[in-house]
């Protein structure tokens, strides 16, 4: 888990890359909730990974070990922007979705438990060459490590909620579904929280490698005390709410997950401007790198930073959804989804899909564009319906980007299963 939460944030992430609920589509699953008048049980879980300066082939090497080629680093450092992003955002959620639990009065209750690290990192060429390469190469030379940042949360949600379900009237008399809307309050449990970024930042080698000038002004937050679900390190709340309409030819959604924050009460944070000062003998990163969390221990170890205590309120990285969607035929579907998440230098992700029904599955393919990824990314994805109650779905995007590195980057993945009751 560690390494992946490195693949999340390259920055120092690299050396030290899934939206919570994003492939939900509330509209089917509400239809077959109302239509079966019963409840459902599911687990979901989804993974995000997405970045214009590293491709799937580096990303997944460094999460889940493999030597990296040095081929592969010069690719990745060629292809690179000036302004490289990375995300990464994995998830998983276990729900439960009433029918009729409070009889006539319409209103029905859901509530889940859910966990979700969220990392992000903007950084540069010079950053990537460093922490794959070391600083020997750059021997005589100034490298720049300005407008460098990382970020990286995790937390556990405990949510408990409403939705309703309003019909239609059919020409025939017959009545059908044709509008849905629910709100839900959750707990959070902050976990692990980890912020750094730089004001200004430089390192110059000298020639022969006897010394470094490293002028570096930067501020690091993270958590003090243990990590892990029995170790609370915040709490906070966050709300969830979502609306829909069916109409005979079309049908749209709009959703916003995780509005809300966490207040960290045991942060530790670190500021230092090492302006000027000149280090003996210290080697700043090693070809290869490390995880986030060791690299930042080397920088505060190397430049002598003192801790202080604080509290901070954080907010947490909520996720708008919209879709819009056309029944073309009773078995062949068109829609298309925005998704954004509210973080800052975040991107609109687009995607469009056509979906076909057969029996009791479906299947279709889907192209987005969009978030940090520099590229268009081709999906598949498909359910099906198992012994009259059993529900399994899935789907992925970005397989491309492994035969074509230089071309694609990005990756998406989701999986859920849900037993009706």
């Amino acid at each position: 888990m560690r390494k992946l939460i490195g693949v999340g944030i390259v920055l120092f992430a690299l050396s030290a890359n899934g939206q919570m609920a994003q492939n939900i589509s509330f509209t089917e699953f509400v239809k077959e909730s109302h239509n079966s008048q019963r409840g459902i049980i599911r687990i979901q879980g989804d993974a995000n990974f997405g970045s214009n300066g590293i491709d799937n082939l580096f990303a997944n090497k460094f999460a889940f070990g493999g030597h990296i080629e040095r081929d592969r680093i010069k690719d990745n450092y060629d292809n690179m922007k000036a302004n490289g992003k990375v995300k990464v955002d994995l998830s998983y959620q276990v729900q439960y979705w009433g029918n009729d639990s409070f009889n006539k009065s319409k209103w029905n209750l859901y509530g889940g438990i859910g966990s979700r690290i969220y990392g992000q990192s903007s950084f540069n060429k010079d950053v990537f060459g460093m922490l794959f390469r070391g600083n020997k190469p750059y021997a005589g030379t100034t490298l720049d490590f300005d407008a460098t940042n990382a970020m990286v949360i995790q937390y556990m949600k405990y949510s408990i909620g409403v939705h309703r379900e309003y019909l239609k009237i059919m020409e025939d008399g017959s009545e059908e579904l044709g509008s849905f809307l629910g709100a839900g309050l959750s707990y959070i449990q902050g976990i692990d929280y980890i912020n750094f970024e730089t004001k200004q930042a430089s390192l110059f080698t000298e020639a022969s490698g006897q010394y470094i000038d490293l002028d570096l002004q930067y501020n690091l937050e993270r958590v003090s005390r243990p990590k892990g679900i029995s170790n609370v390190q915040g709490n906070g709340v966050a709300l969830d709410a979502f609306y829909g309409q069916i109409k005979e030819k079309y049908f749209w959604e709009a959703s916003i997950t995780d509005l809300g924050f966490v207040s960290f009460s045991n942060l530790v944070s670190y500021e230092k401007d090492t302006t000027g000062v000149n280090f003996e003998g210290h080697k700043i990163a090693t070809s290869g790198g490390g995880t986030l969390s060791q690299v930042l221990d080397s920088i505060v170890d190397i430049v002598d930073s003192k801790g202080q205590e604080k509290s901070e309120t954080v907010l947490l990285p909520a996720i708008f959804h919209f879709r819009l969607g056309k029944k073309i035929s009773d078995e062949l579907t068109a829609d298309a989804f925005i998704y954004y998440t509210l973080t800052r230098n975040n991107y609109p992700f687009i995607k469009t899909r056509i979906t076909k029904a057969k029996g009791k599955s479906t299947y279709g393919a889907s192209l987005g564009l969009g978030g940090f990824e520099r590229s268009p990314i081709i999906g598949f994805h498909g359910s099906t319906r198992i012994m009259e109650r059993i529900y399994l779905q899935a789907q992925v995007a970005g397989l491309e980007s492994y035969a074509m590195p230089a071309f694609f980057q990005g990756l998406q993945a989701s999986a859920g299963i849900a037993y009706r009751l």
